[in-house]
């Protein structure tokens, strides 16, 4: 196999040159260009992939940041990180993980050497808290930077529009006939939790439907806590007639509260979910939920963040691609 030495030797230009030449490079006579292209040609050289990245300072690396609590917690996280992993594997890119913890100088240091010492070309992060110590971090630095799953504020994005998607499902509850209507709400440090349950509260006012806050459950997007804080509310007497679940994995921790209740879905309390992970069709009965493109928003990410890091413009205008939802009609809301 060819290699830049040999190159040289043939054209009889530096190595130097050569490597310009290879990696388009200026200051370099046309006739030089010229000679070692076609040399390039002839000896059916491949530039090596390692060298390269070398010459351009660029690691060829984006780091995908999420936090210890997501980390294979939730199949909304999974499938995005699927759709990012396969969408990079097209490209020359490499993929690492970089686990965050709560705030302290440990993490932050760890995150700045990634940073500094040039690891890492560009980072995407999957729906971040509003005070993650790490957002202001990379904001300082100036490092390429793709939001998934919210709409954060001076950085590039790629979400779907909570406001339209929580709109289209309060709305398809009140045409089965459901005139009160419960919210389980995610943690309310999560832009996509707080645009929601903003939705939830307007789609009711615009309906002229009375807002009941003790049905207001707190699932802070998990499973086990929209369980036990939905077996409260039960436990204290009167339920609505259908909830809207914010994600479905809190939408399917409160079915197994109703159902250790022996309260029936949808016969005697309907619900809806927000994300459509593949466990809300297999559970029983299969839940009625909004659809975000997961996978599509992890490959969308992607490509942006290539983009964003081969233009080498670190301070683009941010800007949020919003993606499309639709109702999945599966069993678990019944007409009134």
């Amino acid at each position: 196999m060819a290699t830049i030495s040999d190159i040289s030797k043939k054209t009889g230009y530096s190595m130097m040159t050569v490597s310009r030449v290879v990696n388009n490079s200026k200051n370099v006579s046309e006739k030089a260009r010229a000679s070692i292209i076609k040399t390039i040609k002839d000896l059916n050289y491949a530039p090596n992939a390692a060298a390269r990245r070398l010459v351009k300072q660029k690691s060829q690396t984006i780091g995908l940041i999420i936090t210890y609590e997501q980390i294979f917690s939730s199949y909304y996280f999974l499938t995005i990180m699927k759709g990012v992993e396969e969408k990079l594997e097209k490209t020359n890119y490499n993929l690492i993980m970089y686990a965050s913890n709560s705030p302290n100088v440990s993490s932050e240091t760890k995150l700045l050497n990634l940073i500094n010492q040039k690891f890492i070309d560009g980072f995407l992060v999957i729906a971040p808290s509003k005070d993650e110590f790490f957002m202001k971090t990379l904001s300082e630095n100036k490092i390429p930077t793709i939001i998934i799953g919210a709409s954060y504020p001076f950085f590039n994005c790629v979400d779907v529009d909570n406001n339209k998607a929580t709109f289209l499902a309060v709305e398809y509850l009140l045409a089965k006939g459901h005139k009160s209507i419960g919210l389980i709400h995610g943690t309310r440090n999560r832009y996509d939790a707080l645009e929601r349950e903003k939705a939830f509260t307007e789609c009711l006012e615009k309906h002229g439907i009375e807002i009941n806050k003790k049905w207001f459950v707190d699932g802070r997007f998990e499973y086990r806590q929209a369980h036990l804080n939905t077996l409260k509310l039960i436990d204290e007497g009167t339920l609505p007639t259908a909830f809207f679940s914010a994600n479905d994995l809190m939408a399917i921790g409160a079915m197994d509260a109703f159902r250790s209740r022996n309260i029936k879905i949808p016969e005697d309390i309907s619900i809806m979910g927000f994300d459509d992970i593949d466990l809300s069709k297999l559970i029983q009965p299969p839940l009625t939920t909004v659809r975000q493109p997961l996978y599509n928003m992890g490959e969308e990410a992607a490509s942006r963040i290539v983009e964003l890091v081969e233009k080498e413009n670190k301070q683009t205008v941010s800007r949020t691609i919003r993606m499309d939802t639709e109702i999945v009609e599966r069993e678990s809301v019944r007409k009134l």
